[in-house]
């Protein structure tokens, strides 16, 4: 998220899914981990981290990106969106 830059596009990926689309409003800032995730998988995650501010847009319904791979190939390389791969 450090390299995110304002004016780029953003997924909400879970659960194997895309939920909604965002367009980054400010550029990365360092940020502690919030409270709730404190006892959340402490080898994977440090107490530092970075918050970026985004403008969200919620798809009418959530898509799995494996069935719309042929768009996804021809918008995204390997490094940039590494579901596609």
């Amino acid at each position: 998220m450090k390299f995110a830059l304002v004016g780029d596009i953003v997924f909400s990926y879970a659960n194997g899914k895309i939920n909604d689309v965002g367009i980054v409003r400010e550029n990365a800032i360092s940020y502690p981990k919030p409270k709730e995730l404190h006892d959340f998988d402490k080898k994977q995650w440090s107490d530092d981290g970075w918050k970026i501010a985004v403008t969200w847009h919620s798809f009418p319904q959530s898509f799995l990106p494996s069935e719309h791979r042929d768009i996804l190939d021809s918008l995204f390389t390997p490094k940039i969106f590494p579901l596609v791969s």
